[in-house]
């Protein structure tokens, strides 16, 4: 069996390939909010778009993420 070091590893790399598949726009919300801890507010205030275009961004961009895990075999 794989130790956890080497699972988690191998769960990154699926996670950044994940990420990688998604368009421009939605990859950077995504990454600004949930790695960096922004709020929907100062991502709209800095991109120059609608808070509710940032949520939407997110909505789309986490359920990509997802997909693409569930179809790698990763159980969420």
């Amino acid at each position: 069996h794989e130790g956890p070091d080497v699972m988690m590893l191998h769960y990154q790399s699926l996670c950044q390939q994940a990420i990688n598949t998604l368009k421009p726009e939605h990859r950077m919300v995504l990454l600004l909010h949930d790695l960096e801890d922004w709020p929907q507010s100062q991502i709209a205030e800095v991109i120059g778009i609608p808070v509710g275009t940032v949520k939407s961004r997110l909505f789309y961009a986490r359920a990509a993420v997802r997909r693409v895990l569930q179809d790698s075999g990763v159980n969420l």
